[in-house]
């Protein structure tokens, strides 16, 4: 994929400040604000750290140890490298001072476009002490564990505000609120600051509400030398060899697009989803091919999670091009289908178009195309999840992120909590001639699954791409405002282009 440009280490020191100029602010907010620098001893403009090594482990409530790995930052830009304790599985995410990114256990590179990489910019400020010049004002005040704060909001241009509730009496940081007026928001419980450096304290000790996890930052190691290269994205692990840039044959039924593929020169048969952020093999499957075993772990999908075999495979060969030394997970697999799920680690590295009229599919390299030349609809997607995200609006009214899922045969998903909160229409047909049609089962990896309550929507859009009528059923899988749509919505197009490198995707219509 195309290098995320790095900033150099003084325009990194100067990044925030170039934002907005110094505004005008109320005097309380000035006044809060300045308690909590002198508190911590810093800001990012002059900063006493040019910069910082960290040890960091996310442990749960009981202290147990789930991931640990190293935070290495210079200036805003950093990379964060964690190393799952049980399942052995390693991943980075960072900021070049430019671009969020995040890379998967097979070092497949995809920038964060959406609301996901704005709130880790939005936290990288924050923790850099970032945001002494960057408009503020006072917000109501907020309690948290029975005691009032003050609160202060910060308003960064092109980024989401944040509100911070600030001790009093000493100035330190209590929580931070990202993103507040959003469906993103995300909240921040600041639990302890230790010192840097004589007099600087760091943010060391914090987690999020609502969530089990606790995070503690150790061995602080400032102004060590750290190169811009030590906070650039890691090297790719699994490497293509593209030798078949033409389309090849697939089956596309009314409910999968199913690949031919090998496995260490082990033939069989798999789902294209790009609702899957990795590769799954069916342990039947595994065991014929003969894949080496690194971890053990857990996939989650909306029927539940499962225990999964993390393995390494020698090579994948799917319509002539070869994926080497790719990592791969087995399990269950039950009521699949077929051999395994295809899923991230194939679309990260390529472009991938799905032909739907001719029922081929297409796997290139992508310093080789122009993808961005093709006509047709052209989406911006969000990968954090390893899954395309795009924004939709159910009804005409109703803004969610919406997965994008190929391997989802034919419904809308949608949190039951929507339902609700926001007094959604979909007539459900609980009748005893109907009451089978309306209440379906929606299965996932492991063979688990959920009766849900189906029923109708008015419609779904992707901008001027309106989805009419479609078959939509709850589920408790996930909340807020996401959903999930299918192979019905995606196969109703010509072709569809997966450029994860460029994180867009195309929409060719039919003529």
């Amino acid at each position: 994929m195309p290098k995320l440009r790095l900033l150099s280490a003084c325009a990194l020191l100067g990044a925030v400040a170039l934002l907005l100029p110094t505004p005008a602010r109320a005097d309380d907010a000035a006044a809060i604000l300045a308690k909590h620098f002198a508190y911590v001893g810093w800001q990012i403009e002059g900063t006493p750290f040019r910069s910082l090594i960290t040890s960091i482990k996310i442990v749960n409530k009981k202290g147990k140890v789930r991931y640990a790995g190293e935070i290495r930052r210079l200036g805003l830009a950093f990379r964060q490298d964690l190393r799952s304790a049980k399942y052995g599985v390693e991943s980075s995410a960072g900021f070049t001072g430019n671009i969020a990114w995040q890379s998967d256990s097979n070092g497949f590179t995809t920038p964060m476009i959406g609301a996901s990489g704005r709130l880790l910019i939005d936290r990288d400020i924050i923790f850099n002490e970032a945001y002494a010049t960057l408009p503020a004002s006072m917000r109501p005040s907020t309690t948290i564990g029975g005691v009032r704060y003050p609160v202060v909001r910060i308003s960064p241009k092109h980024l989401p505000p944040f509100d911070l509730a600030f001790d009093p009496k000493t100035g330190a940081l209590v929580q931070a609120v990202i993103d507040p007026d959003s469906h993103d928001t995300e909240t921040l419980r600041i639990d302890a600051y230790s010192d840097g450096l004589p007099g600087k304290r760091l943010i060391t000790r914090y987690h999020y509400a609502g969530s089990d996890s606790r995070y503690e930052i150790a061995e602080l190691r400032p102004n060590v030398p750290v190169t811009p290269v030590q906070v650039e994205p890691p090297a790719q692990s699994a490497v293509w060899a593209f030798t078949n840039p033409k389309p090849f044959p697939v089956k596309i039924t009314q409910y999968r697009i199913l690949v031919d593929a090998s496995i260490n020169g082990v033939s069989g048969q798999f789902i294209l989803d790009s609702g899957a952020a990795g590769i799954f093999l069916t342990r039947s499957f595994a065991k014929k091919a003969k894949l080496e075993t690194i971890g053990h772990g857990e996939a989650t999908g909306v029927s539940g999670s499962t225990r999964i075999t993390v393995m390494r495979a020698k090579m994948l060969d799917i319509g002539g091009n070869v994926l080497g030394d790719v990592i791969v997970s087995s399990g269950r697999g039950a009521g699949l289908g077929a051999d395994g799920l295809i899923g991230f680690p194939v679309l990260a590295g390529t472009v991938t178009t799905v032909d739907f009229a001719n029922s081929t599919l297409q796997i290139q390299d992508p310093t080789t195309v122009t993808p961005h030349t093709i006509h047709g609809v052209h989406a911006i997607i969000d990968l954090a999840d390893e899954t395309p995200q795009v924004p939709m609006k159910i009804d005409g009214r109703i803004d969610v992120n919406a997965f994008l899922d190929t391997g989802d045969p034919y419904q809308v998903l949608i949190p039951r909590s929507m339902v609700l909160d926001d007094n959604l229409t979909m007539l459900v047909d609980n009748t005893l001639t109907g009451y089978f049609a309306s209440h379906l089962v929606v299965g996932g990896v492991g063979g688990g699954y959920q009766i849900g309550d189906c029923g109708h929507v008015d419609s779904i859009a992707l901008g001027r791409i309106i989805y009419q009528n479609p078959t939509t059923c709850e589920t408790t899988s996930f909340i807020g405002y996401r959903a999930l749509v299918g192979l019905d919505f995606l196969r109703h197009f010509k072709r569809i282009i997966f450029d994860y490198p460029q994180s867009r995707m195309i929409f060719v219509p039919k003529v």
